[in-house]
């Protein structure tokens, strides 16, 4: 029991000690910070609350002109997609409007071809005439059939094309595929009424 008193009594000592320590450390350096002072405690804690202010003054101003900085960043941001969107959106209606111009400017350009075939055809009566309007309608929509085959303006024209093919081509499979089920089994219900009244 005396040995845990006397090593309680050593840790007292010790932590004494370091408080002591701590304290004249304090004590020393107010001591010398008022022998090396240029100017008197009042003075000197003036300037450093208004340094102190001026400090904390920037921070806060720093702090609001960031939060600005990144708000304009963000409209910027904003406003930059909404132009680009724009700028899209105006180059795929630019590019719809000169294909549909295009496709008017052809069909008319063969409404014209087959007005003057009519006209022709009905002044000639002959049969290889009419067979020469024949001819170059049939020129005219293979010109056009190839143009929308080959020309990246008609790219989506063709694919949703294809989509509707593709889709036209699963339902014929699927019809055809019911009706062979049916079919079967329409079969199979002949025969075995056939086999049940033998």
């Amino acid at each position: 029991m005396e040995a845990h008193a006397d090593a309680g009594g050593s840790r007292a000592g010790a932590r004494a000690l370091t408080v002591g320590a701590v304290l004249g450390a304090i004590a020393a350096g107010v001591a010398v910070g008022m022998l090396m002072a240029p100017e008197s405690g009042a003075h000197t804690r003036r300037r450093l609350r208004r340094g102190l202010a001026r400090v904390v003054t920037r921070k806060s101003r720093l702090d609001d002109i960031g939060d600005l900085g990144r708000r304009a960043s963000r409209r910027i941001r904003d406003r930059w997609d909404d132009l680009s969107e724009g700028i899209e959106e105006h180059r795929r209606h630019r590019a719809e409007s000169e294909l549909v111009e295009r496709l008017e400017s052809r069909l008319t350009a063969l409404e014209e071809q087959v007005e003057e075939g009519l006209e022709e055809a009905g002044r000639d009566e002959e049969p290889e005439e009419r067979g020469g309007f024949g001819r170059g309608l049939g020129v005219a929509a293979g010109a056009l059939l190839t143009w929308f085959l080959t020309s990246e303006q008609a790219a989506p024209a063709r694919e949703r094309a294809r989509e509707v093919a593709e889709r036209a081509r699963h339902r014929a499979s699927d019809e055809w595929e019911r009706f062979r089920t049916k079919r079967n089994g329409a079969r199979g219900e002949s025969t075995q009424a056939g086999a049940a009244t033998e």
